[in-house]
């Protein structure tokens, strides 16, 4: 059996794994801003959805905690 095989199919799996790492790290990168931006977007719709209605859940719980029951 030929040792230097061993450590030669090693290195190969080692330079295939930095490349893929290489690669993946690029992709990860555009994907971490595609990301952050979709959820700012999600976020300012969400801030927009609040403050219309907010007013309204203002004013209906204003009108049950001031309601009285006989």
């Amino acid at each position: 059996m030929d040792p230097f095989r061993g450590q030669g199919g090693i290195q190969m799996l080692l330079t295939a794994e930095q490349e893929a790492q290489h690669i993946t790290s690029g992709n990860s990168g555009s994907n971490v801003k595609r990301l952050e931006e979709e959820t700012e977007t999600k976020i300012n719709n969400l801030k927009g959805s609040a403050s219309k209605v907010s007013t309204e859940i203002v004013d209906m719980l204003l009108k049950h905690v001031t309601s009285i029951k006989v």
